[in-house]
Parts: structure tokens; sequence; C-alpha cells
């Protein structure tokens, strides 16, 4: 399987070891918690940090993407929450939402 994009990124904040996003289908995040029991809130804009664009339950440390437009760039940072006060910015990833491949053509049948 060939990978679309591969992003690693480990600037780290407080509460991240990394966040990531690799994918063929869509955008997937995964990132690390250095505190047990946040939620998280997921941000995706041209930046990173324009809307508030999903947010986990208690503990999950991934997310897939799969609401994009296909050759748009969209960058991520994650936040974590706890007991309602919010952590700093993650570190930032851009990644650039895989296009679908075109349909096969040309498809024929003969005996042999």
């Amino acid at each position: 399987m060939r990978l679309t994009f591969v992003l690693l990124a480990f600037l780290g904040v407080a509460w991240f070891e990394s966040l990531w996003a690799a994918s063929t289908h869509g955008i997937k995040l995964s990132w690390s918690e250095s505190t047990p029991n946040t939620s998280f809130i997921i941000y995706r804009g041209p930046s990173g940090h324009e809307v508030a664009y999903t947010t986990t339950g208690i503990g999950v440390k991934t997310y897939n993407d799969t609401n994009g437009v296909a050759g748009t760039t969209y960058c991520y940072v994650v936040v974590a929450v706890l007991n309602g006060i919010d952590s700093g910015d993650s570190n930032q990833v851009c990644a650039v939402f895989p296009s679908v491949p075109a349909n096969p053509s040309g498809l024929s049948a003969a005996r042999f």
C-alpha cells in the first residue's frame, strides 16, 4: 500500500508527545497523552487553529477525518481538556486530503 503522505512531528506540548497524520482514504490523526482521563478538541483549518472541528471522548487518542475535499490541505492542532480546563495547542500537522482514484475504464472480456 502506497501512502499518499506521511507527516511526523515531535514538537510536543505539556499534554502531548506527538501528533501525526497519515492515510490513503482520509486523514488519520494520532497523538499521545501525557495526562490520563483527558478528552480532546481537534481544530482544523488552513492554519490549524481555525475551527473547533470535533471532540473526542476521554482517552481517545486517534481521529479519522473522512470529511474533506480531495487535494485540499488541512492543518490540525489538538487541545487536551481535563476538568473543564484546556491545555495549550499540540504541535501542528498539515496534510493534503487524498484524491479518490479515477474509475477504471475500457474493461472487456473475450473467450480464450
